[in-house]
């Protein structure tokens, strides 16, 4: 059977050192411990991440957190700075090969999502990471949507299927998130299901095949909730 999980806020906490402001939920018991928190920071932030060893919940010993981007430079040069540059590429490995012991020590899985932009960003980007640190501790967290540029609208269809078929049930692949993706001034940011530039028809499909995998489908609201459970039947 199929797990639902539910993104949403939660009052502001320190989880393992990251200042975490949502978590993610099981939607059929929202009152019990959360499946992960959701931290405020990437990996590639403003600054280091410190890892230590505060413990608020100890039945929530995940957390999740974009790889991010560098800060922005003065080069003036496009793309110079962005996490998938070979700059950001090689900034980002070091911090995680930093991460990883101190992970592992706490015993903590520390979930990546990869949005495009960032380190993580791709198929490519992503099957990449899961190679490299196939042992552990990091997993990942993929939300299609997430991963399409505005120049990938046309042929969205095509890219969801490709992203759904590499990475939803990867072994590396701690869950998946359905959504809907808005694009202003070419930056794209994830939605409900109910809005964005995803039809209705690819989201269906879309939401289809995450269902059938064995991954935990997490959505953004209540409502998509509802949505997944009702499109999960009729599939």
């Amino acid at each position: 059977m199929m797990t639902i999980h539910v993104l949403g806020a939660i009052d502001a906490t320190t989880h393992y050192g990251l200042e975490a402001d949502r978590a993610i939920k099981n939607f059929s018991d929202l009152d019990e411990a959360s499946w992960a928190a959701v931290a405020r920071q990437s990996v590639l932030g403003a600054g280091p991440l410190s890892v230590a060893a505060q413990i608020p919940s100890p039945d929530c010993r995940r957390v999740v957190l974009r790889s991010g981007r560098l800060p922005g430079d003065d080069s003036g040069l496009a793309g110079s700075w962005a996490g998938w540059s070979p700059r950001g590429k090689a900034a980002f490995e070091s911090e995680i090969d930093r991460l990883a012991p101190v992970v592992a020590r706490l015993e903590l899985e520390l979930i990546l999502w990869p949005s495009a932009g960032d380190a993580l960003s791709d198929i490519p980007s992503c099957l990449s990471f899961l190679r490299r640190y196939e042992s552990g501790p990091f997993r990942l967290l993929i939300e299609p949507a997430a991963l399409l540029a505005e120049s990938m609208l046309p042929r969205a269809a095509e890219h969801l299927e490709r992203i759904v078929d590499s990475l939803a049930d990867h072994p590396g692949v701690a869950a998946s998130m359905a959504s809907n993706v808005e694009f202003h001034e070419s930056r794209g940011e994830c939605v409900p299901l109910g809005r964005g530039s995803i039809s209705s028809g690819l989201i269906e499909t879309m939401v289809s095949r995450l269902s059938a995998t064995s991954r935990p489908l997490v959505v953004r609201d209540r409502d998509d909730a509802t949505t997944v459970a009702r499109l999960a039947t009729k599939s």
